[in-house]
Formats: C-alpha cells, structure tokens, sequence
C-alpha cells in the first residue's frame, strides 16, 4: 500500500487514504502501516517540493479507537477516517470534541439505511446530523457528479453540507467518490457550485494501462489546466 501511494503521491496527487476495507488485526499491524504511510508522505513531498496529505483509517473495535487515535496523533497524520454507521455517531462525536485532526465521515453501510425507495432516511437529513457531530469531509454517493447539470437530491445534499447554520457548525467539504475521471472536472465543479470538493479516483487510476504513475500525472494535468 505504500508502494502504491507513494507513485499516486509523486505522481501529483494531494493526499492519499486508507481504505474504509483495510483492517489492522491489533495496534501493532496498524502503527506498522500508519508509519509505513508516512514515510512515502514524506518522501513524496520531499521529492516533488509540494503538500502532501494521508488520512489513516480509525475503523476498528470501539475499546482500540483511542489507543489509535493517539498513534495517529503521536506520528503525525494529517486527518482520520472512520466509518459513522459501522462504529456510531459517538464514535465521531468524541474525536471531534478533541478538535485536533480533520475527521473522515465514510459513508460505508448506509446504504442500510437509504436503498429501498419506501423507507429510509434521506441523505440530507444524516448529512446534517453528521454536520453537527463534527465531521469535517463527507463522502457522497456513487453516482453524485455524473450528471451534466445536478439534480434535486444532489442541490439537497449540497446544501445540506454547504448552508451556513446559526452556531458553531462550519461547512464540511464533500467528497465525490466513484472512480472520477480528468474529462469531467468540469462536470463535477458545476455539480458542487464551487471549487471546495475532493475526488476520489481510485478506480480510473488502478485501471490506467499505462500505470498509476502516468495516470496520477495526467488527472493532475487536468486539473491545473481547469484553474488555469
């Protein structure tokens, strides 16, 4: 995995994460990797002169979260991953009152919640519990940004996430998952309605042919020719 990440890093991607699917059988195997993880963090900014990012996954038993929370704040990285419907809004309430670390609010198992048309909560309605509990990123769902123009469940959400409040609750920033692709940058700007947005593009990036290296440099390319 620090192999991978390292390539994606130098390549010319801002930050790299755990997935929500890797799990550490003790807190020995995931000190291991979070070190692992950062070295390839350091070496990449060090080789390229720019920012870069790792966010650890914090997915795991409730009676390990603190003891890795504070490996993760002892090396250093620089925002954790957990998964609110695996491991409850408790688990993310109690990180974010610490206000030390950016937090990672996956979306993992909500579908549970949402996927039959006749019952469910909507999206916009956790969105905002998950807002107040402290989440600073919030993955969308799969097809979020694959239309030209965004629908009415999208603007919902978005403006669930984005909507000034009357209290200490800031924005969160959206993460649009899904295997993105450079092509549709634009698409995905004009979704959001503005520029304060991350990607994830995993899937287009683990299936380049020409390898994650190339692939990293070309979704970068992409996205400096859109700013400028």
């Amino acid at each position: 995995m620090a192999h991978l990440n390292y390539d994606v890093l130098v390549g010319g991607f801002h930050c790299v994460k755990d997935d929500e699917l890797q799990i550490f059988s003790d807190t020995q195997h995931f000190s291991r990797h979070v070190k692992a993880m950062l070295t390839v963090r350091d070496d990449a900014m060090n080789k390229t002169g720019e920012r870069k990012a790792y966010i650890a996954s914090l997915i795991c038993d409730a009676d390990d979260l603190s003891e890795r929370w504070n490996i993760a704040l002892e090396l250093g990285v620089d925002g954790v991953l957990i998964a609110r419907f695996i491991q409850g809004f408790s688990a993310l309430t109690k990180l974010a009152r610490q206000k030390e670390l950016p937090i990672l609010a996956h979306n993992t198992c909500s579908e549970l919640l949402t996927r039959n048309p006749d019952w469910g909560i909507h999206e916009r309605v956790w969105t905002h519990w998950l807002r107040h509990c402290g989440a600073d990123w919030l993955v969308t769902n799969g097809g979020f940004g694959q239309h030209l123009l965004s629908n009415a469940f999208e603007q919902e959400v978005l403006c669930a996430m984005l909507e000034p409040l009357e209290n200490e609750f800031s924005a969160v920033m959206p993460i649009l998952q899904g295997g993105k692709r450079p092509e549709e940058l634009t698409q995905y700007r004009d979704c959001c309605g503005q520029v304060n947005f991350m990607l994830i593009a995993a899937n287009w990036l683990d299936n380049h042919p020409q390898g994650l290296l190339y692939a990293a440099n070309y979704f970068r390319n992409a996205v400096s020719a859109l700013e400028n």
